[in-house]
């Protein structure tokens, strides 16, 4: 910045002193009178050194007017040409009294062409400074989608996976009133998962009951947590099991594995099983989410 100011601070000193110089020139007192009044005082002091010194001498009178006589105008008093004139002109523009005058006249060409310049110069600069601006606000967000990327490419590859990786029933695939469930978690991640809780829902027709979850406790990476749930078909009734068995009926489960990352982000993993006789739960699909919604309390209908 400093650079490109005394680049563009040159010319307006130049102008300055531009300025300076023609006002001094203008205003500066001529010494010397014009040539043709030189020369009227030349003649007059030779008159008046050759005329012997004499008294005042007759008085000549004018010439008494004639009437009849008209005046004719004399050979050289005809029209002069339009060249002689526009001749005239030039001499007097160009005459030395004038010089002052246009040497204002090329110091205010030069002061404007020196302000376009400067003008130009300036526009320009904000231009490349727009672009300038233009090509930090690009790089800054750049740069702020990389390291969002970089983040969340950490985010997954460090933080804690857990999901459900088996459910069987502890009658070889028959559901029994005293049937156990025993529902396997392993946390796949590279870091611990804490807080993890376990919900278990199981739905037959339009009726759910929703089994109350241990306390919350934390997986490290790559470890296996086993929770059974004993006694979870009370609710059903005679036909409900004979509907299993028979195939009329499909019992499911649906599986909620809350729990917390290193990086303090509250995952959700569910896992929707249904009971085939003879095979015991089969795990249908799973689906994984970040920020999950709070838990709904659910009922027995």
């Amino acid at each position: 910045m400093g650079c490109w100011a005394r680049r563009y601070n040159a010319p307006m000193r130049t102008l300055l002193i531009v300025c300076f110089v023609v006002i001094s020139f203008a205003q500066s007192p001529q010494s010397s009178p014009p040539p043709r009044n030189r020369a009227e005082q030349t003649q007059t002091a030779n008159r008046k050194e050759g005329e012997p010194q004499e008294g005042p001498g007759p008085t000549v009178l004018p010439p008494a007017p004639n009437p009849g006589r008209v005046d004719q105008p004399a050979a050289g008093d005809k029209k002069r040409p339009a060249n002689e004139k526009t001749d005239q002109v030039w001499e007097k523009a160009l005459a030395p009294e004038t010089w002052s005058n246009w040497a204002l006249f090329i110091a205010a060409g030069v002061a404007a062409a020196i302000a376009l310049r400067t003008l130009n110069a300036i526009k320009e600069q904000a231009r490349i400074a727009r672009l300038g601006l233009s090509a930090t606000r690009v790089a800054a967000n750049a740069a702020k989608e990389s390291a969002s990327t970089a983040k969340r490419a950490l985010e997954i590859t460090q933080s804690a996976d857990v999901s459900v990786i088996a459910i069987t029933s502890s009658d070889d695939g028959r559901i029994l009133p005293g049937s156990v469930i025993e529902i396997v978690a392993k946390n796949h991640g590279r870091t611990r998962a804490e807080g993890v809780t376990i919900n278990n829902s199981f739905s037959i027709g339009d009726r759910t009951i929703t089994i109350p979850p241990p306390p919350p406790f934390f997986l490290p990476a790559e470890a296996v947590h086993s929770m059974q749930t004993g006694q979870a078909f009370h609710w059903l009734a005679e036909y409900d099991f004979a509907g299993i068995e028979t195939r009329k009926s499909i019992l499911s489960l649906l599986v909620e594995v809350r729990y917390q990352d290193v990086f303090g982000v509250d995952q959700l993993f569910k896992a929707h099983a249904a009971f085939l006789v003879g095979r015991g739960f089969v795990i249908a699909g799973n689906e994984s989410s970040a920020n999950p919604p709070e838990v709904q309390e659910g009922k027995d209908t």
